[in-house]
């Protein structure tokens, strides 16, 4: 009976390790899909990045105006206000979230 016991637990333990080395092998693959995903949502909201697509610059799809909280003239403000237009470059983060 004591033998038997001792093989039983060496059993669970083979067990316990085969199933967390099969844990370990999804991992990698998990991590590689989190990377994907990562990348995939850089390059849809790269645009929308000030410190990577300053707007105004020849990077930015929307050639929008320059940044209105840091310049100093407020047509960007009056615009909006008088015509009611969305902006393309509103629009398309609206759409995408």
């Amino acid at each position: 009976p004591g033998l038997r016991r001792c093989t039983q637990v060496q059993d669970t333990l083979k067990l316990e390790i085969v199933q967390l080395n099969s844990r370990l092998s999804k991992n990698v693959l998990r991590t590689s899909k989190v990377v994907e995903n990562y990348l995939a949502y850089y390059e849809q909201r790269r645009v929308f990045d000030p410190l990577l697509t300053p707007p105004g610059s020849q990077a930015d799809p929307f050639q929008s105006q320059p940044n209105p909280w840091i310049n100093d003239t407020v047509d960007f403000w009056q615009h909006d206000k008088i015509t009611g237009d969305i902006q393309t470059r509103r629009l398309k983060l609206w759409e995408d979230s």
